[in-house]
């Protein structure tokens, strides 16, 4: 039985014995693959802690500079409608309670909660935790004298 040299996981199928580069992740905005050919394998790879993954410059940035709805990620895909749905369809299998939170009547509050908690409250603690621990230091050193 032969492998096929296809990736389907992205927006569109990728031809593992001819890519190059990154690919959105069309579930996570989070995230992304990278096609090594040589070895005919993608790599899912995560961004840092608070960012995104920007398609057109294929690199990880905050997310007010990246098109991404954290719950529909799918959506930042440019792809036909039947495309679409079979996306649709694979990340709503991938990414668990995903359907009662889109099917809810506080579908807002939904986006606003999942904002906070998977890219402001990273990025906020990423430059607090730093902050205290330099005041911390400071505090200690000018004790010392």
């Amino acid at each position: 039985m032969t492998q096929s040299s296809f990736f389907y996981e992205t927006c569109v199928p990728v031809d593992l014995r001819d890519c190059s580069g990154y690919y959105v992740d069309p579930c996570d905005c989070t995230q992304y693959y990278q096609c090594d050919k040589n070895q005919l394998s993608m790599f899912h790879q995560p961004c840092g802690p608070g960012t995104v993954y920007i398609n057109n410059t294929s690199v990880c940035g905050y997310p007010n500079d990246a098109i991404c709805q954290t719950l529909r990620p799918w959506e930042r895909c440019n792809v036909a409608e039947s495309r679409m749905e079979h996306l649709r369809s694979t990340c709503f299998k991938s990414i668990p309670n995903i359907n009662n939170t889109l099917n809810s009547d506080s579908n807002t509050n939904s986006i606003s909660v999942a904002l906070i908690t998977q890219t402001i409250l990273p990025t906020v603690l990423g430059v607090l935790v730093p902050v205290v621990i330099i005041g911390l230091v400071i505090h200690r050193y000018r004790n010392r004298r």
